[in-house]
């Protein structure tokens, strides 16, 4: 059964500023990048009870962001802070990361795809899914989507991989 959409929100810059979900570092007002841009997009459009339940979950991932590819550096490691822990495992890092390819894809593919892995985080879904848990998670995270009103950017993220298996 489908949800009703909810009212698209518009916050300002400042208002969306304030989110603690959001990056802690990474995020300077770099227009030059395009996620950055898109990140601030999806925090001044989300519904209130999403932005709600982001905020209760801030500490449970944490946000990679690389700026660009880098010729000079082909490897690092990054201090991601433990946020995920079942009882009996071993402690993760849940990390959203939006890779420097994405500042080729034109900005409603790159608003899919940060609003959809928002709801993967908000539907508290499994890092490591089963295949048929897996088709069911990314059905419920992009219904979401489209409930949370980025119907338009889900459908052109959708389209998008339709040509792509094409070629």
């Amino acid at each position: 059964m489908r949800k009703d959409k909810q009212k698209t929100m518009y916050r300002s810059w400042v208002q969306a500023e304030e989110f603690t979900w959001l990056p802690h570092f990474g995020l300077c007002p770099n227009w030059d990048v395009q996620r950055n841009l898109a990140i601030m997009e999806v925090a001044r459009r989300l519904p209130e009870d999403a932005v709600q339940g982001l905020e209760e979950k801030s500490d449970s991932f944490s946000w990679f962001i690389p700026l660009f590819f880098d010729d000079d550096v082909l490897a690092g490691v990054y201090p991601f802070p433990a946020t995920y822990d079942e009882p009996g495992t071993v402690p993760l890092a849940r990390v959203l990361y939006l890779s420097p390819l994405l500042e080729r894809m034109s900005s409603d593919i790159i608003i899919a795809c940060i609003v959809h892995e928002l709801a993967h985080i908000y539907l508290r879904h499994s890092l490591w899914p089963r295949d048929e848990v897996y088709s069911q998670n990314e059905k419920a995270a992009w219904e979401l989507v489209d409930t949370w009103g980025f119907g338009w950017e889900a459908k052109k993220h959708e389209l998008f991989y339709k040509q792509k298996k094409k070629v």
